[in-house]
């Protein structure tokens, strides 16, 4: 009881303000990004019926049944994060260091290599083909893929698995080729579907299937989202520095997300698609919504202490809250990178860049929740209030809900 009751609001703050960027999503946001937001909400929801209740329910009913209650945790992992050290106030400035020189790196990248983008954004040819029997949409989109230059088509069944609707960019400047381009189709499908006779019922030249309102949909959603989440923050925590350290850490995992799969997209190192398309913006809004998540319990450990601590040194109680906010940190992100790995390796060819973007976004922001968004907060309370804790008033306690 005591433990749901603590962290009612911590939860509660951090699911609020992962539902209001969902709220601005869908409200300024178009096509996918809309599409986004629904689904987002919809699992903010019932992940907090099932967190709070369902949980709730099922520990206690194994706690009722074993007179020494649930232990959450062994022996080697309490003794792993039991002496916990970080020292995050002395060690900040290498943080500092690290994260803006990767973060420039990446922007670098952006700027010089730019994207490779995906059919959505830059339109192509558009081919129906009919099949005289089923065949496998991955089977199909590897083999076109590897004939496209490794430009990954986009693929919908029209009709069942015996019609296709192919898009694709390859050489979509040579206005000429349009005839050889299908006979190439045709050849790489029959190849991949053996005794399937496809036959193409039409074709022709398409524009980008993401249209240019989606596109600053998304820029206006993504940078509303971000204006709310100031001014939540700012009420919740009363100081706008924590505020001023979550955008900061949001830019920082957006930035590193966005020059990674620029570098590698454009060296094509890596054996999976590095385009940006509308799989991309929904895993960049995804990163978003985690790294906000994990930053509201960052500074809610913090919050809670500058009550408890009353008599401590602001470094202290910073340092002390991210040292008992590190396991948790770490067994959260673990759990939900490890399902990322697994659908990464073997989720398939479709959803394989958008599984990469998640697991350098979420490994990225839970980083800087902790040594990018709350050093932050630290240095710029520090540079207004001072280091004595006597001169700093602490936060309203959280409502009790």
């Amino acid at each position: 009881q005591s433990g749901f009751k603590n962290a009612f609001s911590t939860v509660m703050d951090s699911n609020i303000t992962t539902f209001l960027t969902g709220l601005i999503l869908f409200w300024f946001g178009a096509g996918p990004i809309a599409g986004f937001a629904v689904n987002l909400m919809i699992g903010i929801v019932t992940s907090l019926i099932c967190s709070l209740f369902l949980t709730r329910i099922i520990l206690e009913y194994f706690g009722d049944r074993n007179a020494n209650g649930v232990t959450l945790g062994s022996s080697w992992s309490l003794k792993i994060f039991n002496h916990m050290n970080v020292k995050m106030t002395t060690r900040k400035k290498y943080f500092y260091i690290f994260s803006g020189g990767f973060s420039m790196l990446c922007l670098l990248s952006v700027f010089v290599f730019g994207f490779r983008t995906g059919v959505e954004f830059d339109g192509g040819r558009q081919v129906k083909v009919q099949f005289a029997s089923e065949v496998s949409t991955e089977t199909l989109r590897g083999k076109l893929t590897a004939a496209f230059d490794n430009k990954a088509p986009l693929i919908r069944e029209i009709s069942g698995s015996n019609t296709m609707l192919i898009t694709t960019n390859w050489r979509i400047n040579d206005t000429t080729a349009t005839e050889a381009i299908n006979a190439e189709i045709l050849k790489v499908v029959s190849d991949a579907a053996p005794g399937s006779n496809p036959t193409i019922l039409e074709s022709a030249v398409v524009g980008p299937t993401v249209a240019s309102d989606i596109k600053r949909s998304a820029f206006f959603s993504v940078g509303f989202s971000l204006l709310v989440i100031f001014l939540y923050i700012l009420i919740r925590f009363r100081r706008y520095q924590y505020s001023v350290g979550a955008i900061a850490s949001l830019i920082h995992d957006v930035s590193i997300v966005m020059g990674v799969f620029s570098f590698f997209g454009h060296f094509e190192i890596l054996p999976i698609n590095m385009e940006i398309d509308q799989a991309f913006i929904a895993a960049v809004l995804t990163v978003i919504g985690y790294s906000i998540t994990d930053t509201v319990v960052v500074f809610d450990r913090i919050r809670e202490n500058l009550t408890e601590m009353k008599s401590s040194p602001l470094s202290k109680i910073y340092d002390a809250s991210i040292d008992r906010v590190f396991s948790r940190t770490i067994i959260t992100s673990s759990t939900v990178l490890l399902v990322v790995l697994v659908m990464f390796l073997f989720g398939g060819d479709v959803i394989r860049g958008f599984m990469f973007a998640l697991l350098i976004g979420i490994g990225v922001g839970t980083y800087s929740s902790i040594f990018v968004a709350a050093p932050i907060a630290y240095d710029m309370i520090r540079a207004v209030e001072g280091e004595n804790r006597e001169k700093i008033k602490a936060p309203a306690p959280a409502p009790k809900m």
